[in-house]
């Protein structure tokens, strides 16, 4: 598997009436139509039962393939349906530069739980230090639980904003990991980095 260089990510929910399982069978549609893009490495729609939200990953070699895909595929009949689906009013897009990555590369083709965690800096936090923080933490994270897959250290290319992305291999040890992170000392560095009004968790599952 070619390594990404960039995702793209969509969080959002459906519009009222829209059932999830027919909504499921149109992502596998428009997942065709997006393999056939320049540039495209793999895709994974994600659910979280406990907000009621959707994100779906895809993963690009580059920025340039990113954007042209994305601005076909609202044109596209294929992926109409999809489109329809979603309630834009709720709907977050964006394209992000992976800055940073540990664990195994080829999760990304068969995730099984997924941590999300959206942030912004602290005003004056220089973002090589945010990076080296993230490199230092990840022997911690693989020493401390063999339940973890792999990690992503994103940055949002258009404006302020960060992801924190880490595989794991059930949402039990995911959650079980989340509640522990905090009293790391080693964790402490990189979360004082953090605005705490602006981190957003999720926890979601795979649906294709």
């Amino acid at each position: 598997m070619n390594h990404p260089k960039v995702v793209e990510l969509v969080i959002f929910k459906l519009k009222e009436g829209v059932q999830a399982d027919d909504f499921i069978k149109l992502s596998h549609q428009a997942d065709r139509a997006l393999q056939s893009f320049p540039g495209f490495n793999t895709r994974t729609l994600f659910y979280s039962k406990t907000t009621d939200q959707w994100v779906d990953i895809v993963y690009w070699s580059d920025l340039e393939s990113a954007k042209n895909a994305a601005e076909s595929v609202m044109t596209l009949p294929e992926t109409q349906p999809f489109i329809q689906s979603i309630e834009e009013k709720e709907m977050t897009f964006l394209h992000l530069n992976i800055e940073e990555q540990a664990g195994m590369i080829e999760t990304l083709k068969n995730p099984n739980t997924i941590e999300l965690v959206l942030f912004q800096l602290k005003d004056g936090i220089n973002p090589e230090l945010l990076i080296k923080a993230v490199r230092e933490t990840n022997p911690v994270i693989q020493e401390h639980f063999s339940s973890f897959e792999a990690r992503m250290l994103l940055k949002d290319v258009s404006k302020p904003g960060w992801i924190d992305l880490v595989y794991w291999s059930d949402m039990k040890s995911a959650l079980q990991a989340a509640e522990q992170f905090p009293t790391l000392e080693a964790f402490q560095p990189f979360i004082a980095m953090l605005k705490p009004e602006g981190i957003t968790m999720l926890h979601l599952e795979p649906k294709i």
